[in-house]
């Protein structure tokens, strides 16, 4: 099983109106992000909202949701396009922000893409503290790169995990974990012990990953409907399912 760690501190020096860190932090087992103002954090007058660009890869991690964590104002946000999400806080009954109140903010919510573990980028850009009466008031600010982590956590054991879909068409997932690196091998066969296709011949590090059989041979030609036995190789490990091709 993956499990994701991610840990992301931005400092900021806001020359008017706030001082301090925002803070985007994930818990161990969770999968949300939460943006956090300093509580040292102090304001030379009124801030009434909140205006910024988030910046993420989308290659490797992949916003999901967002939502305010304070009692009586909105969060509004909108992804325009790959690795970027606009977002603006705001109370509609035009209360102001108390920098001693903001431990949380916003909670935002990602997830690694397919196949990532690693470390990714994410920056806060464009970042627009509004006064009275929606003006800027902060004119300088410093924003640095942080990175994160997705961290996959290495299986405890080497195992071969049941496809799906089973029964399928055209072709189906086979996930595997390996405990410790090592030559694996997996081989499709017939009910009579003759290979079909193999899968996977190479070494591989240690981790949680997946093969796809989309139902042809070794030469590239679509084999019958028919139960077909995976037989799977790994050091000190071997083990077999069965797959059902309908068509």
């Amino acid at each position: 099983m993956k499990r994701t760690t991610l840990l992301l501190t931005v400092a900021i020096g806001l020359s008017m109106a706030f001082s301090g860190q925002v803070e985007l932090k994930k818990d161990l087992n969770s999968s949300s992000v939460k943006l956090s103002l300093s509580k040292s954090a102090t304001a030379d007058q009124e801030v009434k909202g909140l205006q910024f660009d988030l910046k993420y890869n989308s290659d490797e991690i992949k916003f999901e949701d967002a939502s305010s964590l304070l009692n009586g104002f909105t969060f509004e946000f909108q992804s325009t396009e790959a690795g970027m999400v606009k977002g603006l806080i705001f109370s509609m009954s035009g209360q102001s922000l108390n920098p001693e109140d903001l431990s949380n903010v916003l909670e935002f919510n990602f997830s690694p893409v397919d196949g990532f573990a690693g470390v990714s980028d994410i920056q806060l850009v464009n970042m627009i503290i509004a006064g009275e009466h929606g003006e800027n008031i902060t004119n300088e600010f410093a924003i640095p790169v942080s990175s994160v982590s997705f961290e996959n956590t290495l299986p405890l054991k080497t195992a071969l995990s049941k496809n799906y879909p089973n029964p399928f068409n055209p072709s189906t997932t086979i996930p595997y974990e390996l405990r410790e690196d090592g030559l694996v091998s997996m081989v499709v066969y017939d009910l009579n012990g003759a290979e079909v296709k193999t899968l996977l011949s190479e070494n591989v590090s240690a981790g949680s990953y997946q093969a796809v059989w989309n139902g042809v041979n070794n030469t590239g030609q679509n084999v019958a409907s028919g139960r077909y036995i995976v037989k799977m190789s790994a050091p000190g490990f071997s083990d077999t399912i069965t797959m059902t091709l309908l068509k």
